[in-house]
């Protein structure tokens, strides 16, 4: 049923060609040199996604954000009428309605700004439309505002590298 062939060389190591071994080892040493460099590590961070309506609404410790707002009035930066604390205390019958805070400021497009973690060592808080908002805690330009909440919506921000590992 099964023909057994052997080549007039055998298959003793030493029947083959002159390099053989050099050249194969060669070979599958580059081939995992690149498999590892691109395979993603076991736990690597990954950047926040945003969910089909383009909210960042998963629980995310992600900090580094650009604003991708086109705009030309910038993006909308609302005062937190209420402390972090509290506003991360709040039952889910108790949301605010962040969309009528005031706006203190507005972001431009293409700036990048620090999201504060909540006490949970999250990024996200939601208003009584279960609309995500992000808390603006630091920016890179003097002049725009801070200490403040916007949107956590790819239509207005995307999280920008590093990737942070939440555990």
């Amino acid at each position: 049923m099964f023909e057994i062939v052997v080549s007039p060389r055998g298959n003793r190591p030493d029947s083959f060609p002159p390099g053989f071994w050099k050249r194969t080892l060669a070979a599958i040493g580059i081939a995992i040199a690149l498999w590892l460099s691109i395979a993603v590590p076991v736990g690597a961070a990954e950047l926040p996604q945003a969910d089909e309506t383009g909210n960042y609404s998963g629980r995310s410790c992600h900090q580094h954000w650009e604003v991708v707002d086109p705009d030309p009035n910038g993006l909308n930066c609302r005062r937190a009428e209420i402390g972090l604390k509290e506003l991360y205390g709040l039952g889910l019958q108790d949301l605010p309605e962040i969309g009528n805070w005031e706006v203190i400021g507005t972001l431009s497009e293409g700036e990048t700004f620090t999201a504060a973690l909540f006490p949970s060592g999250f990024n996200g808080v939601y208003d009584k439309n279960s609309n995500p908002w992000l808390f603006v805690d630091r920016v890179d330009r003097a002049d725009s505002p801070s200490q403040c909440l916007v949107r956590a919506n790819a239509n207005f921000v995307k999280p920008i590298e590093p990737a942070q590992n939440c555990s």
